[in-house]
């Protein structure tokens, strides 16, 4: 009896504590919440007592007198930007500052397969002012186990479409634009205009060399990808950094296998795609001042081996026919259309992603 009385006695205070732990556990949850909602309230009321100092500014100084402003609360966001993006606001390297360009930021994305995917959500998740999609394909059964986009009931959709509606799901307030073409040398120009940088995810030379280049005579930077077997890579082309060309000066000696005649690994277009994600969100919401040495490099992933590595990239190539100081005025002329009748890829113009 004793010893049933001490059994007794152990499972009651084992009960008791769990008892106790759950109800801590719930404490530290509501807690948690209110700080949340604390942080929120008091980055909406910081807006709001810089708007009262704005006018008190242009009240006392005159309308001729523009206001003395701290940097930190020009950013313009919204309350319900600082809600939704708040996760990313707390960060140092991002803040309002980062999260303001990011929130003005225009960005191409071509080919939406599974590079362009993941890139597509984590780039309209962030919330970006625009997203472009470009992309002429239909979504394929074949395409489902690495285009996360896409499910069953999006089979027969054409891709960029299917991707805008997803997008849109995820975040309504992107201004995000279905292009439901192939990128070619007749529209190129008209497509990348008015965007701030283009994410190449396509596994197509001679788009490559089109996109690039395209960058170049518009000043936008290009974020290349590309993913074959278990390997990938991804850098930052342009951007006074070297171009597709001067790395590859002969479209002629590209001559890339599709992932349709050597297979992916579905998962490894996903991680290079939100590389190309994570390096398009860094362009634009980093200072390019303490950055820009850091993009200098090509990003290599070995799935086999669980590995990264990086190799720094070379400067411009003297004479490059695509961003040569010396050659620019050629560029429009020279540049596209000796891709067009160089390079070995059949299937000119396709912008299909990986």
């Amino acid at each position: 009896s004793r010893v049933s009385f001490c059994l007794l006695t152990t499972l009651a205070m084992d009960a008791s504590i769990r008892a106790r732990c759950k109800s801590l556990e719930a404490r530290i949850r509501e807690l948690e919440a209110e700080n949340q909602n604390l942080r929120l309230k008091l980055a909406g009321r910081e807006k709001m007592e810089v708007l009262g100092e704005k006018k008190e500014k242009k009240s006392a100084e005159g309308a001729q007198m523009a206001p003395v402003v701290p940097s930190a609360h020009t950013h313009g966001l919204s309350l319900e930007q600082v809600r939704r993006y708040g996760r990313q606001l707390v960060l140092k390297e991002i803040g309002v500052e980062g999260q303001s360009r990011i929130c003005k930021a225009k960005v191409l994305v071509v080919g939406a397969g599974g590079l362009g995917c993941p890139a597509c959500l984590y780039i309209a998740g962030a919330g970006v002012k625009k997203l472009g999609i470009v992309d002429g394909d239909y979504v394929d059964s074949s395409n489902l186990h690495r285009q996360i986009i896409y499910g069953e009931s999006t089979l027969g959709m054409l891709k960029a479409q299917a991707a805008r509606k997803r997008c849109l799901d995820l975040n309504p307030s992107v201004d995000c634009e279905a292009i439901c073409e192939k990128f070619t040398e007749k529209n190129a120009m008209k497509l990348a205009k008015g965007y701030d940088i283009i994410l190449d995810c396509t596994d197509n030379v001679k788009t490559r060399y089109l996109i690039a280049e395209t960058g170049e005579i518009l000043g936008i930077p290009t974020v290349m990808g590309a993913a074959q077997r278990v390997d990938g890579q991804v850098c930052i082309l342009g951007d006074g950094g070297p171009c597709y060309r001067c790395l590859y000066p002969d479209p002629m000696s590209r001559t890339e296998a599709r992932c349709s005649d050597v297979g992916v690994l579905g998962i490894v277009p996903g991680i290079i795609g939100c590389l190309q994600a994570l390096l398009c969100l860094r362009w634009i919401s980093f200072d390019p001042k303490t950055t820009r040495g850091e993009r200098r490099k090509l990003i290599v992933f070995d799935a086999k081996n669980l590995g990264y590595h990086s190799i720094p990239l070379p400067g411009r190539r003297p004479g490059c026919p695509c961003c040569d100081p010396k050659e620019r005025k050629n560029l429009e002329k020279k540049a596209l259309k000796s891709t067009q009748n160089k390079t070995s890829d059949e299937d000119c113009g396709c912008s299909t992603g990986v």
